[in-house]
C-alpha cells in the first residue's frame, strides 16, 4: 500500500514539476512580457505622426512578421508567441502607415506659428 502510495505521489510530483517547467520558462514569461511592446505602440497611436519613428516602426513591423511565421514552425506551437507578434506586426504597419500618410500623402504644409497678435 505504501509502495503504490509513493508511485502515486512520485508520478504527482513528475507531473507538476512538467506543468512548471512549461508555465515558468522563457516559452512562456518571454511573449508575455512582450505584450508591452505592443501595448506601448497602441497608446503611442495618440501621439502625432511627426513624433513616429521609421526604424522603431520597421523594426517592430518586422519582428512581428518573422516571429509569427517561427511560432507556427515551432513545436510544440506558441500560441501566446504567436497572437503578440501579430500585435507586433499590426501595430507597427498601422503606425508605419500613419507615418507615411502623413509625410508622402498630406496636403498640409508645416508652417511656422506667427507670432500676430
Amino acid at each position: 500500500m505504501a509502495r503504490f502510495h509513493h508511485r502515486e505521489y512520485d508520478r504527482q510530483l513528475h507531473h507538476q514539476e512538467n506543468w512548471i517547467g512549461i508555465d515558468c520558462s522563457v516559452h512562456f514569461w518571454a511573449p508575455t512580457f512582450k505584450w508591452g511592446i505592443s501595448i506601448a505602440n497602441v497608446a503611442d497611436f495618440a501621439k502625432p505622426p511627426e513624433k513616429i519613428s521609421y526604424p522603431q516602426q520597421v523594426a517592430v513591423a518586422c519582428t512581428g512578421i518573422v516571429w509569427s511565421r517561427y511560432s507556427m514552425v515551432i513545436t510544440p506551437k506558441n500560441w501566446n508567441l504567436f497572437s503578440v507578434n501579430v500585435a507586433m506586426a499590426g501595430t507597427g504597419l498601422y503606425q508605419l502607415s500613419r507615418k507615411i500618410r502623413q509625410d508622402y500623402f498630406s496636403d498640409e504644409k508645416a508652417t511656422a506659428p506667427s507670432l500676430q497678435g
